[in-house]
């Protein structure tokens, strides 16, 4: 068994960057995209046509028809984007499933690029870099009891942070994020494993769980007053680069 080092923080008012910029260095940069939805609904169709059989009978799996435009409208941006980083046309570009379900991209390129991607409420966030990357983005409910999982998923200092403090709910919802985005991150099944993954401010002795050997930092960061969302990733200390832009 070896001890795990996770470091956790909040970054307060990101410096986001409109539009794309010029890749560097992949190895040393994760780059995170965020889009608000309502902004990139009349490009639905140009989406729509990137997807492939499978992707299109899962949209229409959807009861609501806002959960069928986000999944066309997110899978037709990861696949844009990606495009863009590996210098293939979007059609070319598969979404293929690996190791505890996390998804990875398939192309016929030499190049190596990672992803991970989140929706909720009114965003798409997608993080692109090399290694284990995860993101979570959540729509804060107010309305949500949080009291009945707190338990099943915190530990006692965690439980109090959030049960404690006057923005009890937004503080769920971030520490939720940060245990989601590590759970994705390492693609090791540890969702039942959520009270040792302590999510607190600060540098912590993650678990004991021979599959992790590398330290981990995770930070969190707000959308707006409505939407947290959460990064994780191993490794080194990364340039974190905040891109919002439109398809």
């Amino acid at each position: 068994m070896v001890h795990v080092k996770f470091f956790c923080h909040f970054l307060n008012n990101p410096q986001w960057e409109l539009g794309n910029k010029t890749v560097t260095d992949f190895e040393s940069q994760i780059r995170i995209h965020s889009f608000f939805i309502p902004n990139n609904l009349e490009d639905l169709n140009s989406c729509f046509n990137l997807l492939n059989e499978a992707e299109i009978k899962r949209a229409q799996s959807y009861h609501q028809l806002k959960d069928s435009q986000r999944f066309i409208i997110a899978r037709g941006i990861l696949k844009k984007l990606a495009s863009q980083y590996l210098s293939i046309p979007p059609n070319e570009i598969e979404i293929n499933i690996g190791t505890n379900k996390k998804p990875f991209i398939g192309s016929n390129t030499s190049i190596k690029l990672d992803y991970n991607i989140s929706h909720s409420g009114n965003w798409i966030v997608i993080a692109f870099g090399f290694g284990s990357i995860g993101i979570d983005v959540e729509q804060i409910n107010h309305s949500f009891n949080y009291d009945a999982i707190l338990a099943a998923c915190f530990n006692v200092e965690e439980q109090k942070f959030i049960q404690q403090k006057p923005n009890s709910t937004e503080l769920f919802y971030r520490l939720w994020t940060r245990k989601e985005a590590f759970v994705k991150a390492t693609s090791k099944g540890l969702d039942n494993n959520l009270p040792q993954i302590i999510c607190l401010n600060g540098e912590w002795e993650l678990m004991e769980h021979d599959s992790l050997s590398q330290s981990w930092e995770t930070l969190s960061f707000s959308l707006d007053l409505d939407h947290v969302a959460s990064l994780s990733y191993s490794g080194s200390k990364k340039n974190i680069l905040f891109i919002k832009q439109d398809i």
